[in-house]
């Protein structure tokens, strides 16, 4: 739906009377910040006008977003002009001809394309992050990478467990994602959505780095449980974890992502009943990870949240889209495509994108024989690579990337980095040398 912003009026097709220069707030009037774009939330059944309010103590402008009936709804600027949010849903923003405005108004209309925001199905790449040799994250290569990975047609993941979230400051978290999201906006891929890490080892931080996420232009944020008290979290059927995921869910900005990884999460494994409970109790939640390669607990998951009477006695609040499931590892992702998979979040993209693209792409055509047999060769090819690039793990996959593209390959400490003579069988491995060869031909396509 195409909405235009209105001086007193409402959001109904662009009614009332158009936006003048002198309606915008003299802050706003200012070339740096003719990018911040609104964060609304938008329902067929309500009316939301614009009041410009100043906060308590006049050191923001901002507006409130009122319904038909005169509640205010949470409201907000941000400067991610490509993705808003609000705590009562998601939506996407876009900017038509802002340029052509220049820094002044005028009496023109300013136009947004809304949109809810959906988790895509597809593969996700979760990316290193780099350090240099006094550990510094070298966002240059992060940026350069984040363009490899996406212009191949994978979705970004930033400050996970292959970005080792753990070792990073909260700060270095806000960049990342900051530096992801303008990388993919000044490179014509706007509509590319950023997803970020925001596991912590307590609710409250997990919150504040979910709405950190929000506010740098993540479009969803993932969260591991914490390990640290794992025996503890487990009590009770788990009913800790629950809450964990309830209690994040209800106050982030933006979609949530279950992440069950149990190697990392001391040991804890959400199974299916406590993944479905969640999703009955949060409706903010939108997706699972599933790094415990369980296609019978995926199967049992997609089996109830996405059957029509689950979806009309649980509605997502960002839309009508169901809760999806994700592979956490991309070994497996033909066989998991029957039972309701929408996608994988694996390392193996990093190395070689466009491969994984093409499983992808031939595993949502199995019903043709011919896409049946590629689907399988790809995934045999796949499953091989997937399997040394997992027993190298970070260190490893830093080490390729950098003969690869010349990065670093320092992790930070206490992770040390993969030496020479480690790196030799790698390198010669018959796996990975077939999937990088097969690589190379998909690119000078």
């Amino acid at each position: 739906m195409q909405l235009m912003l209105t001086k007193g009026g409402d959001w109904r097709g662009g009614t009332g009377a158009p936006i003048a220069a002198a309606d915008i707030p003299i802050g706003l009037r200012e070339a740096e910040y003719l990018r911040y774009a609104l964060l609304a939330f938008w329902t067929s059944r309500a009316c939301l006008t614009l009041k410009w309010e100043p906060d308590a103590d006049n050191s923001r402008e901002e507006y409130a977003l009122l319904a038909e009936d005169g509640t205010k709804l949470d409201y907000y600027w941000t400067t991610s002009v490509h993705r808003a949010c609000c705590y009562r849903g998601c939506v996407s923003v876009k900017e038509r001809d802002w340029d052509s405005y220049g820094t002044e108004f005028g009496t023109k209309c300013v136009w947004y394309d809304l949109s809810r925001s959906k988790l895509p199905r597809g593969i996700y790449t979760p990316l290193p992050c780099f350090f240099d040799a006094s550990e510094e994250v070298d966002y240059d290569a992060f940026e350069t990478h984040v363009i490899f990975t996406a212009k191949a047609g994978t979705i970004p993941v930033v400050s996970g467990t292959a970005g080792e979230a753990v070792h990073l400051s909260r700060e270095e978290r806000i960049q990342l994602v900051q530096t992801a999201r303008a990388t993919l906006d000044k490179n014509g891929l706007q509509d590319v959505p950023v997803v970020a890490g925001a596991g912590a080892a307590s609710t409250r931080e997990s919150i504040l780095l979910a709405r950190d996420a929000a506010d740098a232009g993540a479009a969803f944020v993932l969260a591991i449980p914490p390990g640290y008290y794992a025996g503890n979290l487990m009590a009770n059927k788990m009913a800790a974890v629950k809450q964990f995921y309830i209690d994040i869910a209800a106050a982030s900005p933006v979609p949530v992502i279950l992440y069950n990884f149990p190697a990392i999460s001391g040991g804890i494994d959400m199974d299916s009943d406590v993944i479905v409970d969640v999703v009955r109790a949060a409706p903010n939640v939108c997706g699972a990870k599933l790094t415990c390669a369980n296609v019978g607990k995926l199967t049992r998951i997609t089996a109830q949240v996405q059957s029509p009477a689950f979806q009309r006695a649980y509605p997502r609040s960002f839309g009508n889209d169901p809760f999806q499931v994700i592979d956490g590892f991309i070994d497996f992702l033909l066989p998991s495509i029957s039972s309701g998979s929408a996608g994988a979040i694996s390392g193996l993209p990093n190395l070689a994108p466009l491969v994984c693209v093409k499983l992808w792409e031939a595993c949502q055509k199995v019903d043709d024989p011919t896409s049946y047999k590629e689907a399988q060769e790809l995934q045999n090819l796949v499953s091989l690579a997937d399997g040394i690039q997992l027993k190298v793990g970070i260190p490893g996959m830093k080490k390729l990337l950098s003969r690869q593209f010349g990065y670093s390959d320092l992790p930070r400490r206490p992770l040390l980095p993969m030496t020479d003579d480690e790196a030799v069988p790698m390198f010669a491995h018959e796996f990975l040398c077939e999937l990088l060869e097969l690589e190379k031909k998909l690119t000078k396509l």
